[in-house]
């Protein structure tokens, strides 16, 4: 009982100490056409807390060479 308790805080304690990596990767667009920069964000069930305006917002300020994308 000992050596798996003391196996179990061992595995805790070197998975927490592990190193946190965000990755930020692109993705090609299902749609093959490239000129086509719309995009609609529509209303969400019990949105409380204004989620689809702040998706929106972020959309917005997407740039690409400095130029808005969308």
């Amino acid at each position: 009982m000992k050596n798996t308790l003391l196996l179990f805080v061992l595995a805790l304690f070197f998975t927490a100490c592990t190193p946190k990596v965000s990755l930020q990767t692109l993705q090609a667009p299902k749609v093959t056409h490239p000129s086509i920069r719309q995009l609609a964000v529509m209303d969400f069930k019990n949105d409380t807390i204004g989620q689809a305006s702040s998706i929106e917002t972020l959309l917005a300020q997407v740039t690409f060479e400095q130029k808005p994308y969308f």
